[in-house]
């Protein structure tokens, strides 16, 4: 091969170099703007994910300054923009809550150079404090110092305030749970073991924490056997819960009685018991007690001779004794829970009862002292009630119903119409009693003068002895009949007073006035009358009591033999003044004594003749003024009469 060929095949080497490098170039400058349109579609996802990110995006320089920032991190500080936001915050550690938080952050990205799930409070534009979660890098330079941080952060205020709230039920939750005063236990439905419980279970039975969490349900319940326990464990599972009374055993080996509500509930996939233990022994006692003290009331209130009735404010009997139900004809369990008015009031009084009992529970009216209404019984016979009534009033002063006890007074009522009707005959007679005695005094004793004084005048104008005897016999009887019409006439004046006018009077003179007008028929009968009385004696008195005085002298006079002494003395017994008439005459026997003291009752008296009323006059006055007569006997023969007058 000449030069020319060696020259051309170089030439040719070289031009098929040039193309492959030409060739070469091509492709490169091809790669490079394929390079450049990633760049820029790179750059355009970034902005996007940028601008979009619900996230914010910050970078920030190692003094604080904000360099950039998306419309994410603007919003969450409560900026309209990022340009707001980075010109508003020129110094990032102003806007933390917690002093130094800034430097604790720089030292863990120097040490680590990544921090995540960092929670920080910071200060909106509108001061309001708020949580933030960010992940920060610390970006370095080509000598590995930090030339500024990266970051991306979300906000978690209702994140926090919800598990702040949590945190707060959990407290709370907890704080009840150990607090309690009852058991609270979570009870392995399957072991019947206690796998939580708080201080008061244990307590209740006289465990400790240690002994009470190796014991299952069955090593305490006292009341119901391993089968019933385990059978009633199934039904709260099948059932969901129960609310029901047992009895548990203490360590000690005492019976507690226990109130228990329990529920099924899931944890971690399985299901549990969730126990509360109320402790109700001593509840029960006192309910016994209660119960005991309400049966012995009830008691009383059987054995009470009145009926007893509680109607509350519905107007439903709550209470009744047996005497109501002896009385009503029904049993107990009939009468409870009753209407009252609509069962046992008759129709024609319901309405005006029952309006009354509305008006007591309405504190319109206050309970009269005595109410009388009638009831209806069974057998459908009304029943006169005399109540007593009492309103009940609850812890707050509210009245809750009437208490009311009642007695039956249906025959006394029969009985008092029964008098009634006897009062007004009784009092007819009394009135016709009153015309007879007007009559007896002046239609009888003014014919029995005229009698008396026209014997008299005959008496004397007369020489025959018949005429004269027979005129005597006329004036002995007029007199009679006188003296017989005035003591009855004075009788039924004394027995339709209740009171004398009285003033103070001395017995002495007013004796010796009446014992002046005797001297005659002392002088007949040959008689002596001894006045031993020596003293005045004053008293507050009727003028009326010189009949005493005169009836007294008048019998002892009628009732002796001639020629016997009388005796009277008057003397002052310091409360009161005692006068006593003295006869030596025929005597009165025992059995007599009382007799003498009432109308018409006459003892024999050897023939002597009276009417009957003396000594009942004489009782009635002595009465009137408030003392005392009676007789006893003269040890030497005859009686003696004795009166006992009060001086004041």
């Amino acid at each position: 091969m000449n030069d020319t060929d060696e020259t051309k095949a170089e030439f040719l080497d070289e031009l098929k170099e040039l193309r492959r490098r030409i060739a070469e170039l091509e492709k490169s400058e091809s790669q490079c703007r394929q390079t450049e349109e990633a760049l820029r579609e790179a750059e355009a996802k970034y902005r996007s994910f940028f601008e979009n990110a619900v996230e914010g995006i910050f970078q920030i320089t190692p003094g604080g300054r904000i360099l950039a920032a998306n419309p994410a991190a603007a919003h969450i500080l409560g900026y309209t923009s990022p340009e707001e936001l980075i010109a508003g915050i020129t110094d990032i550690r102003r806007i933390y809550v917690e002093p130094g938080i800034r430097d604790k952050l720089i030292h863990l990205l120097q040490t680590k150079g990544v921090v995540t799930g960092f929670e920080v409070q910071t200060l909106r534009k509108d001061g309001r404090a708020i949580w933030i979660l960010a992940n920060i890098r610390a970006v370095r330079d080509e000598t590995g110092r930090i030339a500024g941080f990266v970051g991306m952060g979300v906000d978690i205020t209702e994140r926090q305030q919800a598990l702040e709230k949590l945190r707060e039920s959990e407290i709370r939750y907890r704080t009840l749970f150990e607090q309690s005063t009852d058991g609270v236990l979570i009870i392995d439905s399957q072991t019947a073991i206690a796998i939580e419980f708080n201080e008061a279970a244990p307590r209740q039975l006289g465990y400790s924490r240690e002994e009470f969490k190796r014991l299952r349900i069955f090593d305490y319940e006292a009341k119901e056997k391993f089968e019933e326990t385990r059978n009633h464990i199934e039904k709260v599972l099948r059932e969901g819960r129960d609310d029901f009374e047992t009895q548990h055993r203490t360590k000690d080996n005492k019976i507690r009685n226990v109130l228990v509500t329990v529920q099924a509930i899931k944890l971690s996939g399985r299901v549990f018991l969730h126990c509360i233990y109320h402790d109700i022994t001593e509840r029960r006692m006192i309910e016994e007690a209660l119960r005991k003290e309400r049966d012995k009331a009830q008691e009383y209130l059987d054995i009470a001779g009145a009926m007893v009735v509680v109607i509350d404010a519905d107007q439903k009997v709550s209470l009744v004794n047996k005497k109501s139900c002896e009385i009503l004809g029904y049993k107990e369990q009939e009468i409870i829970g009753k209407n009252w008015f609509s069962t046992f009031i008759p129709e024609r009084v319901k309405d005006d009862v029952k309006a009354i009992f509305e008006k007591l529970m309405a504190g319109k009216i206050e309970p009269v002292e005595f109410f009388e209404n009638p009831v209806l019984t069974r057998n459908g016979e009304e029943r006169m009630i005399e109540w007593h009534n009492t309103v009940l009033r609850n812890d707050a002063g509210s009245i809750t119903g009437t208490l009311s006890s009642g007695e039956d007074i249906t025959e006394r009522k029969k009985a008092e119409e029964v008098l009634k009707n006897y009062a007004s005959k009784l009092k007819e007679a009394n009135q016709l009693k009153d015309l007879f005695t007007d009559i007896m005094r002046h239609d009888l004793l003014n014919p029995l003068g005229v009698i008396n004084i026209a014997s008299e005048q005959l008496l004397q104008g007369t020489r025959d002895e018949r005429i004269y005897n027979t005129l005597m016999m006329m004036k002995r009887n007029a007199e009679k009949l006188i003296d017989m019409v005035r003591s009855a006439s004075m009788y039924a004046q004394l027995e339709g007073s209740e009171k004398l006018e009285r003033s103070e009077l001395d017995l002495n003179e007013i004796f010796k006035a009446v014992a002046s007008n005797f001297k005659p028929q002392l002088e007949e009968k040959n008689m002596k009358l001894e006045y031993a009385s020596k003293g005045g004696c004053c008293v507050m008195v009727n003028p009326m009591i010189d009949t005493v005085f005169s009836n007294l002298l008048s019998n002892a006079i009628k009732y002796s033999p001639a020629g016997k002494k009388i005796e009277v003395n008057i003397t002052d017994e310091k409360e009161h003044c005692k006068i006593y008439v003295r006869d030596w005459g025929y005597g009165i026997k025992d059995e007599d004594k009382a007799k003498l003291f009432t109308r018409f009752q006459r003892v024999d008296k050897k023939g002597v003749k009276g009417t009957g009323l003396g000594l009942a006059i004489v009782k009635r006055i002595v009465e009137l003024h408030e003392g005392r007569v009676w007789i006893e006997d003269n040890p030497e023969g005859g009686s003696v009469f004795c009166v006992e007058i009060p001086k004041a």
